[in-house]
């Protein structure tokens, strides 16, 4: 089970000006925001409402948490989406790529609620946030 210090830190970087985070805390920050974002509402609403934008600090975040299978997870979301797709930062763009990609998305979505029961992520996240201190 987390820490539910875990999930306060993870609600006081949120708050907190992006450029201000150190690389362990946007590594927290990705992590939380995969789990967090994915739980409520799939990868569509992960990658359609910019969160997306960290996608790729949240693969290095579960490489380094030791979750080897939710980096490769969100790997092919952004194989997927197309990386160029998500760097461009065009809202349309990704809202209609998205719309081409649903079923993808939803045989990803339902390999990361597996993983959530299946695998430590708990654990995971808490050895994200002993780098903070």
């Amino acid at each position: 089970m987390t820490s539910p210090n875990v999930w306060t830190i993870f609600d006081q970087l949120r708050q907190r000006d992006p450029g201000s985070l150190s690389n362990d805390e946007r590594l927290v920050l990705a992590f939380g925001e995969v789990r967090t974002e994915v739980n409520n509402g799939g990868l569509d609403s992960y990658l359609r409402y910019g969160y997306g934008q960290n996608a790729a600090v949240a693969v290095v975040a579960a490489r380094i948490a030791d979750c080897p299978a939710l980096a490769s997870l969100i790997e092919d979301a952004i194989a997927l989406v197309g990386p160029d797709v998500l760097d461009y930062h065009d809202d349309e763009g990704l809202h209609q790529r998205l719309e081409q990609i649903e079923d993808g998305l939803q045989d990803l979505d339902q390999r990361f609620y597996e993983l959530e029961h299946t695998a430590d992520l708990d654990t995971a996240q808490c050895r994200l946030l002993a780098r903070l201190t």
